[in-house]
């Protein structure tokens, strides 16, 4: 995953709007987008890092922290390629870093005989976190 992210990163250092850590994407309800995420991708996050029990219905990702990514080292592909699509002029170019880096994705979820299941990353969060209860 490291080294497939290496390439992406090295991919979007050649377009010219960098992401800003303004936080923004994460708020998905705010930014009105959803991020999915593959098995792959979800395993390289929780193999490191963790997260306390979401709120119910949250649409904020539990790992921004102080409005900034806590782990932006293994952030998710849709984490680093959506602040590209604020730029009209790289929309495309970011789509098609995109879609490569997918189908790559896809091939190391076979190569390492992985279920390909491309989820709503707060889904996934809420399975490997849990809930917060919320006293009545």
């Amino acid at each position: 995953m490291a080294d497939l992210y290496e390439n992406v990163a090295r991919e979007l250092s050649k377009l010219s709007s960098p992401c800003t850590s303004c936080g923004f994407c994460c708020h998905f309800d705010a930014a009105e987008h959803s991020l999915y995420a593959s098995n792959l991708e979800t395993f390289y996050v929780f193999d490191k890092y963790q997260a306390e029990p979401m709120l119910p219905r949250s649409e904020v990702c539990p790992f921004l922290v102080e409005n900034k990514c806590s782990i932006r080292d293994r952030r998710m592909l849709g984490c680093r390629t959506y602040f590209r699509l604020h730029n009209k002029e790289e929309r495309v170019k970011a789509e098609e870093i995109y879609e490569r880096t997918l189908v790559a994705l896809k091939k190391l979820h076979k190569k390492y005989d992985v279920n390909w299941d491309y989820q709503n990353c707060m889904n996934a969060f809420e399975e490997e976190f849990g809930l917060e209860e919320i006293a009545e």
